[in-house]
């Protein structure tokens, strides 16, 4: 479906010139005269004040730079929403409307994941942990006018069972009007990408750019290319093992 093709493009642009976030003297010029490249800890560094202060109620991260790119993309998509106001529309998105769920193809970084598996066994309730073991234990391969759900999907209320930290991608997802997958019809994605593209070049800079950083790190790199439009670890949701979510959602795993 056509729907697909708008899922990989909501992140990727452009640094913007003169941002917050990059000062000259923080960039390392490459001997071809690039100035690409940031140091890692040092353009984290500039976001843990602001990460500290993100509100735990809504972004109950373990990882507050997490939680703080996660604020970024939530404030991207009301930005979005109020450009669509301006045009005279309105977000079609509500509670239990889970189409995008089915068609879009959901995957997070290793980052997103950790927080998520964390998110699962120790703060998820106990009635949706269940459910989503039923579901995976009962019906793995369901599949819906031929798509295959999000395993995190709540199928029982259409209802997303990791709502609070729920990947990047997910985040940017809008539509005009409410998304079938029985019918394939314009639901205004062509024009909800365009916004939330043209949001994000309002930002100080792009979300992603704060799990690049840590992910350098962790891997003993000291710098990050500010033009590297994506992470380089990817979990994909709907490839996950049935046995694997079995052992995640099982009410006898619990966090050491």
């Amino acid at each position: 479906m056509a729907k697909k093709t708008h899922r990989k493009s909501l992140f990727r642009f452009e640094m913007m010139e003169g941002s917050i976030a990059i000062q000259k003297q923080d960039l390392n010029r490459s001997s071809q005269g690039s100035s690409n490249r940031v140091a890692a800890r040092k353009f984290l560094a500039r976001f843990q004040g602001q990460a500290k202060v993100v509100d735990a109620a809504d972004f109950p991260h373990q990882n507050r730079l997490l939680a703080l790119g996660h604020s970024y993309c939530e404030n991207v998509a009301q930005k979005a929403k109020e450009k669509l106001a301006e045009m005279g529309l309105n977000s079609a998105c509500h509670s239990g409307c889970d189409a995008c769920c089915y068609y879009a193809e959901m995957d997070a970084t290793g980052l997103e994941f950790e927080e998520i598996v964390r998110y699962v066994r120790q703060a998820m309730p106990a009635a949706v942990r269940a459910e989503l073991y039923h579901q995976v234990e009962e019906t793995p391969d369901f599949t819906k006018h031929q798509h295959r759900p999000c395993p995190f999907l709540d199928r029982s209320k259409g209802n997303c069972g990791i709502y609070p930290v729920r990947p990047m991608g997910c985040r940017g997802l809008l539509a005009t009007k409410v998304c079938r997958l029985d019918v394939e019809e314009d639901t205004g994605l062509e024009t909800t990408v365009r916004l939330v593209q043209q949001a994000w070049q309002e930002m100080p800079i792009r979300a992603g750019l704060l799990m690049i950083a840590q992910e350098q790190i962790r891997k003993g790199k000291g710098h990050i290319n500010l033009q590297q439009s994506s992470s380089e670890v990817l979990v994909q949701f709907k490839q996950l093992e049935a046995e694997k979510l079995k052992k995640l959602f099982s009410p006898d795993q619990f966090e050491e």
